[in-house]
């Protein structure tokens, strides 16, 4: 197969990646253009569609308050959406998506639905990609200002004990293909 060029003149780096991948059924996942929302494609549907969008965020979160019509509303959780940056698809079925500005991952349950759980990190983090493991936890690749860190998250997406420490430097590999 030739893999020909698609005739854009623009070269691509680290700050226009984005994040994609796909469930166990089939649907594809990934962040829009204005990194600040998620697109899907289910399989054997016709049109992809808009998953979820940041703005919900930033909308305040109402909750039913004894009777009548009138609800107790809690402030925003942020101002405007944070950009996204880093999806994954687990093998138990979340949809983990990293946050910037603040720092974070968004925690989507596939199989219950409902709202994302974020879970805030550290200040300087900042998400470049993720990729799940066979153990339903998720790697996660951070090039914040202290330098890239490599960080191992379990089922419950905890950070395990030994991530987070400076990545080190590769190393260089000889040619394999000969």
């Amino acid at each position: 197969v030739e893999i020909t060029p698609s005739g854009r003149q623009e070269t691509l780096g680290p700050a226009d990646r984005r994040g994609a991948d796909r469930d166990g059924f089939g649907t594809w996942y990934w962040i829009d253009h204005d990194e600040e929302g998620i697109e899907y494609w289910p399989a054997g549907m016709g049109d992809p569609g808009t998953f979820w969008e940041g703005t919900e965020l930033t909308r305040p979160a109402c909750v039913p308050a004894g009777t009548g019509d009138f609800r107790a509303c809690t402030p925003p959780v942020v101002r405007r959406p944070p950009r996204l940056r880093g999806l994954a698809v687990t093998t138990r079925h979340y949809l983990l998506v990293g946050t910037l500005s603040p720092s974070g991952l968004l925690v989507f349950d596939l199989h219950g639905g409902g709202l994302p759980v974020w879970r805030r990190w550290p200040a300087d983090a900042q998400p470049l990609d993720i990729r799940s493991d066979s153990d339903g936890g998720a790697w996660v690749l951070d090039t914040g200002p202290s330098g890239p860190r490599l960080w191992h998250l379990d089922a419950g997406f905890r950070p395990l004990p030994e991530t987070g420490l400076q990545a080190p430097r590769p190393q260089p590999v000889a040619d394999l293909f000969q």
